[in-house]
């Protein structure tokens, strides 16, 4: 992502795939099948874009400072705030805060290792990296 910006990397060139001035800054890109989960670090908000017709739904709204996606299972994501957040975004599309970090630890881009149910989540600016144990029920 650049500034408002989605490139895609096709036959040995990269080209916009996606652009929106109005929806602040792609960051955080999960890519799916038939979609792309995009959170945005400007305007806050999670949208889902159809990759055939390009056409966008924003899914969700005050995500802060988007930043990571990571998928955790069937329509399952936790999704990352820069500012130190960290919420699980459900199959039925509502949001559930996690972790509130704020004022303390940047959350970055993060990584799920499932066979471990594990959460690695580095955090900017502290030089650190925090590991939690998920338990889905």
């Amino acid at each position: 992502a650049d500034g408002h910006q989605v490139f895609q990397y096709k036959n040995g060139r990269s080209e916009v795939f996606w652009q929106d001035r109005q929806r602040g800054r792609p960051n955080g890109i999960w890519n799916e099948k038939d979609r792309l989960l995009i959170a945005t670090s400007i305007s806050g908000q999670l949208i889902s874009l159809d990759k055939s017709t390009r056409t966008k739904r924003i899914v969700a709204k005050k995500i802060g400072r988007g930043d990571g996606i990571e998928a955790v299972g069937e329509n399952d994501y936790l999704i990352t705030d820069y500012s130190g957040r960290i919420f699980y975004f459900s199959p039925l599309e509502n949001m559930h805060l996690l972790l509130d970090r704020r004022g303390k630890k940047h959350t970055a881009d993060i990584e799920y290792i499932p066979s471990k149910q594990l959460l690695i989540v580095p955090n900017h600016r502290n030089n650190t990296v925090q590991a939690f144990r998920l338990n889905w029920k």
